[in-house]
Order: C-alpha cells, then structure tokens, then sequence
C-alpha cells in the first residue's frame, strides 16, 4: 500500500473502493440520512446491496475482494492483448451504426455500461478502442480511454466466471434488513428482491453483464404507486452518490434532471467540507437529517448558539447612529443634469444647490464655444420659485474667473425672458449667463 501506483491495480482498487463505501454508508446512518431506494453502478451495487441489509459487512467484503483478484487474473493472462474501457458520448442506438462505418468486427467491442441517453461505455481490446477513438476523434464525437487494464462487462470475463462463482459460497444478508428499502437492479433495470442480492450468481452476472444504469435511473421518476416505496413516500426528489469521487453527476443529471444531485466526497475538495454541505442541503430541502450530530455535538457538550432572531431580522430597535451630511450624501438623488454636478453637501430642499467644476478637460465640447477665440459658456441659473427677482445675493453664490458687466447682463436676461416660453419649464424662471472661462 505504500506504493501509489498499485492503486490501478484491481485486486487493490476494488476492495478499497467497496471499504469506502461502506464507511459512507454508516457515516450517512448517524446523520440519520437514510434511503428510500438505492441503486448502483457497477461494483457500486456492493455497498447499495448492503445499505438496505441484503448483504452482511463480510458478505459485502467478500464480493469486492474476490471481484478484485478474478479481475486480476484476468489482466494478467490478458498482458499481450490487454482489454481496456472507453466512454463515448453517443447515444446506445446510435452506437452500431458508427461501428460498422468504421469497420470493426462484430464481436470485438460491446456496450459495456449505458450511462445516461447519451452515454455509453464500451469494453474490448484496447488496440481496437484506440483505432475507435481516432476516428471519433476525428468526427468531433466525445470518446476517452477510462484506465481499468480489464474489459469489465464483457465476454472477456466469462473466463473467471466459475471461479468467482464457487468463492463466493456462503454469501449472508445484513442482521438488520430493511426489507422497506427499494434496490433497482442495473443489471435488469428493474427492482430486485433482497434475497437475489445474497446469491452469487447475481454477483457473476453482475461482473459479466451490462451496466443498465440509465434504465435503473429512469425507473425512480415512477414513484409511488408505480415503485414500491416505503409508505407515505412522495416522489424522489434528491439523489446522494456514495463514493470517492463525483462522478454520476453528469449520467445522472443527464438522464433525469428534476433529481438534485449531491455527492459525498469530491476529490477536489476537503471531506469534511464536502461532508457538511451535503448535510446542510439535505437540511435546507427538509429532509430530517441531524444537525446535532453533523456538528459532533453531544449530549454533555455545551449547546451551540441558537437564539438568533429568526429572518426576517428584527428592525424594531437601530443601531446606527449617522450625521444628516452622511445620510444625506449616502442617499443622495441624482443630479438634473452634469452641468449642475451634485447636490451641496449640506443640502437643503428649500434652497437648492449643486456643486460642480467645469473645465475643458471634464466637458470637452466646451472647447467649441468661443468667442473672440476665447472659450464661453452659456449658463442657465434656475430658481425654483417661478418670477422670483435676481438679486445680488443670489448671484454671490456663483463664482467665476472673468464675468461680464452689468449692463451687458442684463441684455442677458432680456433674451432669457424672451425664450423663456420657448422652453417650456414648469414653474421655473431663468436667466442665461456668458461666462468667459481662462
């Protein structure tokens, strides 16, 4: 175990694989997330065989270790033409059409697992896979060479069957069955008896036979009455995978989307991580799982945190203590128009005012306006109390570099009067100001 690279091998990957999957299995059971119908993928059967008591922890065991050392066997004797396994994006029907467009002879590759209705699995030779995946390669057609050294699923395992067989004498159901619990079969696609799972032969078949995952898949959209769920068991609604990695996600969400996919482990993530956000989304959707445990609270332990004021928060009572210049900056309103620039900070309704600075590098068109080749600008100065007189106060509050006389002004404001009906302002009166900009 101390080398990695035996992790490959399959005398050492499916033991540990099924171990793991046993160890989730308990782990769920203490979080009190338990199933109303399970089902598996391959050797994945193993450990949904045992959840609902079909299998013992031994028998369990038992079945994945000597699947592991057959299949071993089986590599070895197959070392100058090894088998291998590939995952093609096709749909199962169109699959025979591109093997006979691509000249491969009938019995050399066969469909070792459908994943979803667009994925299938093959297993044979692996030089015939890789002649196959060159020429999906070349039609844009998805296909990957998945690392097994064994054409899983294939007549290639017939080879060990009798063995496998004969080892596996002696198989015994869990102490607790729980007989409640639905298994669909993915060798038949169809639901199993707990008493077929103890048999060897289920499990030599299961070695040897097609995967019938997406048929299985498929059967739990049934629901009651359809299904022999547990009673009182609405429609399924949520799908937890039990293994090393995530890798349904796609099979599943892909041959039935209404299920939410969670999974317990991904191998990108911290366990712990990935183990209590599965606990909290399973919480979130009303399932009653236990929190208490997922937190590795006990009975003597000090009680976490739990008078928050429920949502929506209580807003009887503030906190926040702010100036009228802070609010009134915070939450000010837009602006007329840039000319204008923002609102004073000191702001005042009743009296009005805006602040901005105009120049040539902020207002480029500026630039355009000249008079006497120097640039102008003409500024409307607005009162919000209609025929209110312009007086010296009010035009103390505007500052400029150069501006003109009275007496050319007030020929301003006799144009302003002139126009004023031109533009249509609401109880506004105005006037025009030439301002002279260095």
């Amino acid at each position: 175990m101390g080398n990695g690279c035996r992790i490959q091998d399959p005398e050492v990957s499916q033991p540990l694989c099924t171990a793991l999957q046993l160890a989730l299995v308990e782990l769920l059971r203490t979080f009190s997330v338990e199933p109303v119908a399970v089902l598996g993928h391959s050797s994945g059967e193993i450990a949904a065989a045992y959840s609902i008591g079909a299998l013992s922890h031994e028998s369990a065991c038992k079945v994945a270790y000597y699947r592991g050392q057959v299949a071993a066997k089986v590599r070895c004797a197959s070392i100058s033409t090894p088998g291998a396994m590939m995952s093609v994006g096709l749909a199962e029907s169109q699959l025979f059409a591109h093997l006979d467009q691509f000249g491969v002879r009938k019995g050399t590759i066969h469909i070792a697992c459908v994943n979803s209705p667009s994925n299938v699995t093959l297993s044979g030779p692996a030089q015939a896979l890789h002649s196959l995946k060159t020429h999906l390669d070349q039609r844009g057609i998805f296909a990957q060479i998945v690392n097994t050294g064994v054409a899983y699923h294939s007549p290639a395992m017939e080879a060990v069957s009798a063995e496998y067989l004969d080892a596996m004498e002696g198989l015994q159901p869990g102490s607790a069955s729980t007989d409640s619990v639905l298994m669909i079969s993915s060798v038949t696609g169809k639901p199993v008896e707990p008493k077929t799972l103890s048999t060897p032969q289920y499990w030599v078949d299961n070695l040897i036979s097609p995967v019938r995952f997406a048929d299985a898949l498929r059967r739990l959209e049934d629901g009651p009455p359809m299904l022999p769920l547990p009673l009182g068991t609405g429609s399924i609604t949520d799908v937890i995978e039990v293994g090393p990695h995530g890798a349904l996600r796609r099979p599943i969400k892909d041959t039935v989307p209404s299920l939410r996919y969670h999974s317990v482990l991904d191998r990108t993530k911290p366990p712990m991580h990935t183990t209590l956000q599965l606990l909290g989304e399973l919480f979130c959707h009303g399932h009653p799982v236990s929190i208490v445990v997922g937190n590795q609270q006990t009975e003597n332990s000090v009680p976490y945190l739990v008078d928050c004021p429920p949502y929506p928060f209580d807003h009887s009572k503030r906190y926040w203590s702010e100036s009228r210049l802070s609010r009134d900056y915070r939450l000010r309103g837009p602006s007329p128009g840039f000319l204008l620039g923002t609102p004073a900070s000191d702001w005042n309704p009743l009296q009005p005012r805006w602040r901005s600075w105009l120049c040539t590098e902020t207002i480029p068109w500026l630039a355009d306006h000249t008079v006497s080749f120097r640039s102008v600008l003409i500024l409307l100065i607005l009162e919000f109390f209609p025929y209110t007189p312009i007086t010296s106060s009010i035009l103390s509050l505007y500052h400029f570099k150069t501006i003109l006389s009275l007496i050319q002004l007030r020929s301003i404001l006799m144009v302003s009067k002139s126009r004023h009906d031109l533009m249509s302002w609401e109880h506004l009166s105005g006037l025009i100001w030439l301002t002279i900009l260095d």
